[in-house]
């Protein structure tokens, strides 16, 4: 039986590189294919290699699912054509929609492992994948994936049974950095997703340019760092006596904690993971007892989603304006603002809409938001009074 687990291993692996090699290729629609039998974590007596993925077949990453899927089906022929595993064919894989959405990729999880597979496929984000390696890798079960780049796999708890063949952010970047500055390039800009698959290689790469002397024109890596944890950037907020939401300034360490800071801060709050953004990891609270509850659900969504745990708890607005304005600043202390923009109308803590800002706001709040010592662009009519005041009429 060692050995026969063994080759399944190894016939995973492989079907996972050919998934990688295939994944930029085309590829239509792929059904999701119950094989039916069973023999779950690791297949019990069966000796037959059983595959499955949970990949996207909808959301955002829509147009990643169809060529990995294809890739795996391919993957699959040619294990067959040479003969099979253990001389038995792999049958069809059990397919699961990741769908950007770690409660749909987790149900996916579940019905992929109810049919007894011995390895899963995906999932292609690493966000997602977060929110179902526990599940996978506790039945027993190989998980493999020829997209995750998030370093916070390299030393994951996995049991030995989480694979991937895309190499991590904190490897690209320095490669990346290297062909820029073998390029000849002294000035470097970088342009990045605000996802999984951005903002881990724009930090790595900008690191690298640093530590090469590159001019980097942006932020530089300790404020990307900042700004991508919520905990440090109210931090620094307050630190430059910018106002912030009323709040617990760190990292709350359980359930107990939450409740009496909940209670210092009173009704109602906010708990809030302190990594990753999209609304993952928040809870509103307005007693003891939704404390109680949703610090540990928040928690458990953060630990899933983003692979940091860390929470803090701070008043919730209700009812509030949402109102963005865009700073651009420079090393030598030049900062101008750009204009406002409204995002209020949001569905479970995401904006669905984002319009010209201001409408019905009262001119005095509208005069007190930019600081009179900040210079406006230099397009506004006025000092003090930003380019888009007509939407504040």
């Amino acid at each position: 039986m060692r050995r026969s687990s063994l080759l399944k291993v190894a016939s995973a692996a492989a079907a996972v590189t050919l998934l990688a090699g295939a994944c930029g290729g085309g590829g239509g629609s792929a059904a999701p294919t119950d094989t039916g039998g069973g023999g779950g974590g690791g297949g019990g007596g069966d000796q037959t290699l059983k595959i499955g993925y949970v990949l996207p077949e909808t959301g955002s990453l829509a147009v990643l699912g169809p060529p990995q899927i294809q890739a795996v089906k391919f993957a699959i022929s040619k294990i067959n054509d040479a003969g099979g595993v253990l001389g038995n064919k792999v049958p069809d894989p059990v397919g699961g929609d990741e769908a950007d959405d770690q409660a749909v990729a987790a149900q996916s999880a579940d019905r992929v492992l109810a049919a007894g597979v011995n390895v899963i496929i995906g999932a292609a984000a690493s966000g997602m994948s977060l929110a179902i390696i526990d599940k996978i890798t506790g039945a027993g079960v190989a998980q493999c994936s020829g997209s995750n780049t998030a370093p916070t796999f390299t030393d994951y708890n996995d049991n030995g049974l989480y694979f991937r063949t895309a190499p991590s952010d904190a490897l690209q970047g320095p490669v990346l950095a290297d062909v820029i500055v073998g390029d000849g390039h002294s000035n470097v800009a970088i342009v990045a997703r605000a996802d999984d698959y951005g903002k881990g290689l724009a930090d790595a790469t900008a690191k690298a340019l640093e530590a090469a002397g590159i001019v980097f024109i942006g932020p530089n890596p300790k404020a990307i760092a900042a700004m991508g944890d919520k905990i440090e950037s109210k931090k620094a907020a307050a630190a430059a006596k910018v106002s912030t939401v009323p709040g617990h300034l760190g990292v709350i360490a359980d359930e107990k904690e939450a409740v009496k800071i909940a209670n210092d801060i009173g009704y109602p709050v906010m708990i809030k993971a302190s990594a990753g953004g999209g609304g993952k990891g928040m809870r509103i609270a307005w007693s003891e007892k939704e404390v109680a509850e949703g610090f540990a659900r928040s928690r458990s969504e953060a630990k899933s989603s983003f692979g940091d745990d860390r929470m803090f708890i701070e008043k919730f607005i209700v009812d509030p304006r949402h109102i963005e304005i865009q700073l651009l600043g420079d090393k030598h202390g030049n900062v101008i603002y750009l204009g406002e923009r409204e995002c209020s109308i949001q569905r479970r803590r995401r904006c669905l809409m984002r319009r010209r800002a201001g409408r019905g706001a009262s001119s005095r709040s509208r005069w007190r938001k930019p600081s009179a010592t900040t210079p406006p662009a230099p397009w506004s009519s006025s000092p003090g009074r930003p380019a888009a005041s007509s939407s504040w009429r």
